[in-house]
């Protein structure tokens, strides 16, 4: 687990907890050296920190604010600054048959894998036929039944 530093992508506090059965628990303190500001709570397995690209398993923005009591919100947060870079696509079943009604969730998420609300429209033949939204933490879900004649 790494805190990161939002404005200079420096590395301020590491740690390493046990993992048993999929699952890890632990805590982080922050002293007084920990500056007020932006920062991303980034955790990882072994396998997924040696890999050329890291391949977070969590990634969360945390905020550093002097009195919870007194914070009233950052300036321009309701202001969008990531952009989508990553669109998953999952059928139950992991095969879509023709004619077969399938459950298809999807999954949105920016460039450092926090999720990204998302909506639009499945088309054929350039007509929409289903619209979708997210529903949580960048996940959701449809339902669609494909027809290869369509196509043929």
């Amino acid at each position: 687990m790494q805190l990161r530093n939002r404005q200079n992508d420096s590395i301020v506090l590491q740690s390493k907890y046990k993992i048993e059965d999929g699952f890890s628990a632990g805590r982080i303190f922050l002293n007084n050296a920990i500056k007020l500001g932006e920062y991303f709570l980034e955790a990882f397995s072994k396998s997924s920190f040696n890999r050329p690209v890291r391949d977070y398993k969590g990634n969360r923005k945390v905020l550093v604010v002097e009195n919870i009591l007194d914070f009233k919100g950052t300036p321009g947060e309701k202001e969008r600054t990531s952009i989508l870079a990553d669109f998953q696509l999952l059928s139950e079943g992991g095969e879509l048959v023709d004619g077969l009604t399938s459950k298809i969730a999807f999954k949105a998420a920016d460039s450092i894998g926090n999720p990204f609300e998302v909506s639009g429209l499945v088309l054929e033949n350039e007509k929409p036929i289903l619209s979708f939204h997210t529903t949580y933490a960048g996940m959701g879900s449809f339902t669609l039944t494909p027809n290869c004649k369509e196509f043929l």
